[in-house]
């Protein structure tokens, strides 16, 4: 029912939870087929039901815009910022820094032991955002938790818990010793841009401007 629900929310990204599934199968765990079968039955007719009952309701546009629009042609085409596939992991060293580094040293350790569950989420959600063409900073939070789980596993079942105190010491001291912590450059909207100079070509200075929400779409 709940994977259901993550489909409705957010298309393709929302099977997610499937990775954990993929993990037993990995690992060779017990698996109940019968159980997994009947609760991917329950998540496809719940979401099947409502793809089916809004084509009826506004035909082929519906499909057009849900799935192709919004999947596919924001797959190939960067929505507003075009960035490269680096991205993520830049943006992960600028806004967390040193204990990223751990995560993934935590995500290598979990692979060694055979601990798929953290390095096909956290590896796993970030490639695929990475091959996407549009990708914007808080899509990572999808990873967030499976770096925790790697970090911990680093720091814990090593038997370095230790490490946790000059870790979070070593963060604080960059953060603070950074110039504006680590906030990222303000990057100009290339279709605001283009709106503000359209409107400074028919405007005078005196016209009040009122622009509603902050993205063009």
């Amino acid at each position: 029912f709940f994977l259901g629900i993550c489909l409705l929310s957010k298309q393709v990204v929302g099977a997610i939870p499937l990775v954990a599934c993929v993990a037993d199968i990995l690992g060779r765990k017990r698996i109940v087929w019968r159980w997994l079968g009947w609760g991917c039955l329950v998540a496809l007719l719940l979401w099947g039901g409502w793809i089916a009952s809004e084509t009826w309701r506004f035909g082929g546009v519906f499909l057009h815009q849900h799935l192709v629009v919004n999947v596919f042609e924001r797959g190939h085409v960067a929505m507003l910022d075009r960035t490269g596939p680096t991205y993520y992991l830049q943006m992960l060293w600028v806004l967390e820094g040193p204990p990223i580094v751990l995560a993934v040293i935590g995500l290598l350790a979990c692979l060694w032991r055979r601990d798929f569950l953290p390095v096909l989420w956290g590896s796993g959600t970030l490639l695929v955002f990475s091959l996407s063409a549009t990708r914007f900073n808080y899509y990572a939070l999808l990873a967030y938790p499976a770096l925790a789980l790697g970090m911990a596993s680093l720091l814990v079942e090593t038997r370095r818990w230790w490490l946790i105190g000059p870790v979070a010491l070593a963060w604080i001291l960059v953060y603070l010793t950074m110039p504006g912590g680590f906030r990222p450059q303000p990057v100009e909207d290339p279709e605001l841009g283009g709106l503000a100079e359209t409107m400074g070509r028919v405007s005078l200075v005196t016209d009040p401007l009122i622009m509603v929400g902050l993205n063009p779409y």
